[in-house]
C-alpha cells in the first residue's frame, strides 16, 4: 500500500487503539524480514500495531512483509515509493500509527506510556555502588522518571551524591512480622519488593531494576511501563535459545525478578506478598524465594502479567551475548542477532570478563558493563575499587 493512496473505508480488522506499535523500516531486508516479523507477532502484549515501512526496497521484503501480514491482522504495510532514509520512514510510520504509543527504536512512546508516572527502583549497598552508577547512567535523561533507591549499606558520601542526582533513598524495612535484627539490611530489600508503593507512594508504576542491570536500549522502559499498564504486571521471560541449558527450567516457565513494572493499584503486589509469606513461613529462608514466590503467583495467574522476551533482561552469564557490528551493540548470539534492550549481570557476570563473539567475525574481551563496545573494552570489573 502506497502511503498516499491508503484507503479510508478499508474493512480489515486493525487492532482498536492498540496499546504500542512496533515500527519497523526496511529496506532490502527480504531474508531476515520474516524472522522479525514473527518475533513481534509472539509477544505476548497482544493490543500492538506492527506497522512495516518499506523504504523503496528492491528486493522482495515488501512481498515478504505483505504474505505475513494475511495471517495477522495487527501487521499494516506501507511501500514508500523512493528512498528517503530511516527518518523519514521513522516520520512516517509516527504520523500513520493508529494506537495510543509508537516505538521507534529511539525515541520514548507517545501518549498514555509517556503520561504515565514512573518511578524506577533499586537497591545497593558500597559494594554494589559502582553497578548502580552504571545503571544510572543508562537510564534516559530527559527527566521522565523518578528515581528511588533502598539503601543497604550505602557510605554517607554515596547517599548525598545520589541525593544530588535526584534519587529518593529509604532503608528498607522488615515485612510479614520479621525480627528486624535476625535480617540484615540485603535480605531485607528483597522482602521490600512486593511493597514498592508504601515506600515510594505517588506513582502509577513501579519499575524495578536490580542495581546489575543497565539498558542498551532506553525505550526497553516503555515495553515495561505499556505492559504493566495492559496487564498490572510485566515482566522478561527467563528462557530463550541463546541460553545455556539447564534442566530446572524445564518444568515451567521462569522469570527473573531483576526488572520488572507493576502498576500501583495492581492486585499481583499481594499475590506476590502473599505467596512469599507462605514460603518463609513453611521454609524459613528469605532467599530464592522471593524469586520463587513471584514465578509460583505468576504461574497460577498467567493472566495478570505481560510476558516481554528475553532480550528485556537478558541474563549475560545465562547466555553470552554477541556484538553486532552493523548496529553497534550487543545482541543475542543467534541470526538474526536482535539488540538486547537490557542486560543483567547477575551472578559471576559481574566479577569475570568475557570473550564477545562479533557478527562480522573475530571476538574482544571485556567486562559486559555500561560503557563496554568492541571499540572501546572494559577490562576493569565493576567491583574490583571497592574493597570487599
Amino acid at each position: 500500500m502506497d502511503a498516499s493512496s491508503a484507503d479510508p473505508g478499508e474493512t480489515r480488522a486493525w487492532p482498536i487503539n492498540p496499546l504500542v506499535i512496533i515500527a519497523i523500516p526496511v529496506l532490502n531486508s527480504a531474508g531476515t524480514l520474516e524472522r522479525s516479523l514473527r518475533s513481534a507477532m509472539a509477544q505476548t502484549m497482544h493490543n500492538i500495531e506492527i506497522l512495516v515501512i518499506d523504504d523503496a526496497s528492491t528486493d522482495d521484503s515488501a512481498d515478504v512483509a505483505d504474505l505475513v501480514s494475511h495471517e495477522d491482522p495487527r501487521i499494516r504495510v506501507i511501500r514508500l515509493p523512493a528512498n528517503g532514509g530511516k527518518a523519514r520512514a521513522m516520520n512516517l510510520a509516527t504520523s500513520e500509527a493508529r494506537g495510543l504509543g509508537c516505538r521507534n527504536g529511539s525515541e520514548r512512546m507517545n501518549g498514555p506510556v509517556a503520561a504515565t508516572r514512573v518511578v524506577v527502583v533499586s537497591a545497593a549497598d558500597h559494594r554494589f555502588m559502582p553497578l548502580l552508577r552504571g545503571m544510572l547512567a543508562s537510564l534516559p535523561q530527559a527527566g521522565f522518571i523518578d528515581l528511588a533507591c533502598l539503601d543497604i549499606g550505602l557510605t554517607f558520601a554515596e547517599l548525598d551524591w545520589l541525593g544530588r542526582q535526584g534519587v529518593r533513598v529509604v532503608p528498607p524495612a522488615v515485612h510479614f512480622g520479621l525480627a528486624m535484627d535476625d535480617h540484615p539490611p540485603t535480605l531485607r530489600s528483597f522482602l521490600a519488593r512486593p511493597f514498592l508503593p508504601d515506600y515510594f507512594p505517588g506513582s502509577d508504576v513501579y519499575e524495578w531494576l536490580d542495581s546489575d542491570v543497565w539498558l542498551q536500549d532506553v525505550t526497553v522502559l516503555d515495553w515495561y511501563i505499556a505492559g504493566a499498564l495492559a496487564s498490572g504486571f510485566a515482566i522478561a521471560h527467563e528462557s530463550d535459545r541463546g541460553y545455556r541449558f539447564q534442566a530446572w527450567l524445564l518444568s515451567r516457565d521462569h522469570i527473573n525478578v531483576g526488572m520488572f513494572a507493576v502498576r500501583a493499584v495492581a492486585p499481583q503486589w499481594r499475590l506476590w506478598a502473599d505467596c512469599y509469606e507462605a514460603a518463609i513461613a513453611r521454609t524459613g529462608a528469605l532467599v530464592p524465594h522471593d524469586q520463587f514466590a513471584l514465578n509460583q503467583a505468576l504461574h497460577r495467574r498467567p493472566d495478570l502479567a505481560t510476558f516481554l522476551d528475553p532480550g528485556c533482561n537478558w541474563i549475560c552469564d545465562r547466555g553470552t551475548p554477541m556484538w553486532n557490528d552493523a548496529e553497534a551493540g550487543f545482541c543475542k548470539p543467534y541470526p538474526p542477532y536482535a539488540a538486547i534492550g537490557a542486560l543483567h549481570l547477575a551472578g559471576p557476570a559481574k566479577r569475570r570478563s568475557y570473550q564477545i563473539r562479533r557478527t562480522g567475525g573475530g571476538m574482544f574481551e571485556t567486562y559486559i558493563v555500561h560503557g563496554a563496545a568492541a571499540d572501546h573494552p572494559v577490562l576493569t570489573g565493576p567491583l574490583d575499587a571497592v574493597a570487599a
